[in-house]
Formats: structure tokens, C-alpha cells, sequence
């Protein structure tokens, strides 16, 4: 499940580390742990969305196939950069 980091107040933190997960301001992260999920769904400074796995598994395969070391925490907005990084439309 992907989780966006947005923040409190005025001048929230650019980034903060979570259960294990590292979040940057405006940024999201696909969290498959079970216990950091359901503390990430009760907080106020995330977002969250289901994500389509499938799609994110065809892209974490795209890119490992090209020597990209994958970090199984990236989302979907990470995964799309990495491949626009080396030339290719994700799906």
C-alpha cells in the first residue's frame, strides 16, 4: 500500500524515518508491512492509496532486468522516475 508523506502544520520535517520506512516531504513509499500499516492509516501527516501490484511488480522487474538495484519500498512515483531515468515509459 502506498503511503504519502504530507506533513503537519507549517514548516513539517523535509523528511522522517517510520517503522523502518524513510519518507520525504510530498514523496511516497509502498509499505507492505502489516503493523506499519495500520499505524500509518491513523495518522494524521499520511496519505494513502492502494496501488495497482501488479503494475508496481511489472516496473520493479523492468528495472531490475536493467541492473537497477530495486528497493522493495519504493512506490509507484519512484519506480516511474527510475525507468524515465534510463529512457523507458513505464507501463
Amino acid at each position: 500500500m502506498e503511503f504519502q508523506y504530507i506533513g503537519q502544520g507549517d514548516s513539517p520535517p523535509q523528511h522522517i524515518v517510520f517503522m523502518g520506512y524513510k519518507f520525504e516531504l510530498g514523496g511516497t513509499v509502498d509499505v507492505e508491512d502489516e503493523a506499519a500499516i495500520a499505524k500509518l492509516k491513523g495518522n494524521q501527516c499520511f496519505k494513502f492509496e492502494f496501488s495497482d501490484d501488479s503494475e508496481l511488480e511489472s516496473m520493479r522487474a523492468e528495472l531490475t532486468a536493467a541492473d537497477v538495484k530495486v528497493d522493495g519500498r519504493w512506490g509507484e512515483e519512484r519506480l516511474r522516475a527510475e525507468l524515465a531515468a534510463l529512457g523507458r515509459d513505464s507501463l
